[in-house]
């Protein structure tokens, strides 16, 4: 998987940086496969979707750095 390649190298250059606990990412949703495939690397912590298709349709999410 690509994406996940790219997400596993951006996640461990940052872990090797000082002072970073999580990454922390935010994605739209109506971006097809987007929302399940940052669920499946991450954890939700604010779903900002307000229902009107022309707003907001974000979702925030955070990869825990394993320090």
């Amino acid at each position: 998987m690509w994406a996940g390649e790219l997400v596993r190298a951006a996640t461990e250059f940052v872990a090797n940086e000082p002072g970073y606990s999580v990454l922390y990412l935010h994605t739209d949703t109506r971006v097809p496969g987007a929302e399940g495939f940052w669920r499946s690397v991450a954890t939700e912590v604010y779903d900002n979707r307000d229902g009107d298709p022309i707003g907001f349709q974000t979702v925030h999410f955070e990869i825990p750095l394993g320090r």
